[in-house]
């Protein structure tokens, strides 16, 4: 399973646009504390970029990435995580940065209902 994402935007010089990217081996196990951190385990993401030598794609994984939760609207975000390349054009670097946030995070297994921590 994956879940692919548009209208990203890079910060990148000669990268002039994404064309997407698909977060791949879709359901991630997941952690959380007491204290609200949150930690996903076994990342995988596929990022494909407009560049000034043309398309390029690249992989990229990471062992976990924390993040925290917010009960006000039920999300999870995560800032500056690293992701280390596994393989694509040497045109990627060796490291990309996630950045998001997710929301809001619900319990399917319970009709929707908002996720809270305690």
């Amino acid at each position: 399973m994956s879940l692919t994402y548009t209208g990203c935007t890079s910060n990148v010089t000669g990268v002039t646009g994404v064309n997407g990217i698909t977060v791949n081996n879709l359901p991630y196990s997941a952690t959380v504390t007491s204290a609200g951190a949150v930690t996903l385990s076994n990342i995988q993401a596929t990022i494909s970029l407009k560049t000034i030598l043309g398309n390029v794609s690249c992989v990229y994984t990471a062992a976990s990435v924390t993040g925290t939760t917010d009960n006000s609207d039920h999300s999870m975000t995560f800032t500056n995580q690293a992701l280390s390349k596994a393989s694509g054009s040497a045109l990627c670097f060796s490291t990309a940065y996630l950045t998001a946030k997710y929301g809001p995070v619900v319990d399917a297994t319970l009709g929707g209902v908002a996720v809270d921590v305690n």
